[in-house]
């Protein structure tokens, strides 16, 4: 996944007090994203339940200001 965002206009890393509102939260600032990751997910036999599974996936989230995220995931299900 790609995502590209311009800036608000309030976002500035400058200290001046020229502007009524401003912010430096890299969040509103103009960036690139991407998102890469995979996930494997496994039907178990039934067991003591109707259904069972199971998920694990890794994802990694980098944005061109120099965030960078590491996720892991994990689920087990089951119907009663």
């Amino acid at each position: 996944r790609y995502h590209t965002q311009t800036a608000a206009d309030f976002f500035t890393t400058l200290g001046t007090r020229a502007t009524m509102y401003r912010t430096a939260d890299s969040d509103l600032g103009a960036f690139d994203a991407q998102t890469a990751g995979f996930k494997v997910t496994a039907d178990l036999p039934s067991l003591p339940f109707r259904s069972a599974h199971i998920d694990a996936g890794y994802e990694r989230y980098w944005r061109t200001d120099g965030l960078t995220v590491n996720v892991a995931l994990w689920q087990a299900g089951a119907r009663f």
